[in-house]
């Protein structure tokens, strides 16, 4: 086997294992919902807009983890235009 396909079993792997380890916790959550979860717990006064930006992703991925109560929306005192 050649280092492509050693890397892509790698990576087949991990991905399969990460799946199953998240379906075995019954959050229904995906992955990148569980990593948005990760970089909000390291993000001092994190906000939306601020999350968006690190992930590079639009601040929609943030409302089904609210709608699953994993994530509490509130004002932002310091800035209304962000939440």
């Amino acid at each position: 086997m050649n280092l492509n396909g050693a890397r892509f079993n790698l990576m087949h792997t991990v991905r399969n294992t990460m799946i199953n380890k998240i379906k075995a916790l019954d959050m229904n959550l995906s992955p990148m919902h569980l990593k948005s979860l990760k970089i909000i717990s390291t993000i001092d006064d994190c906000t939306g807009q601020k999350l968006a930006g690190f992930m590079g992703r639009d601040k929609g991925l943030n409302q089904r983890i609210i709608s699953q109560n994993f994530l509490i929306k509130k004002d932002n005192e310091k800035d209304k235009r962000s939440e």
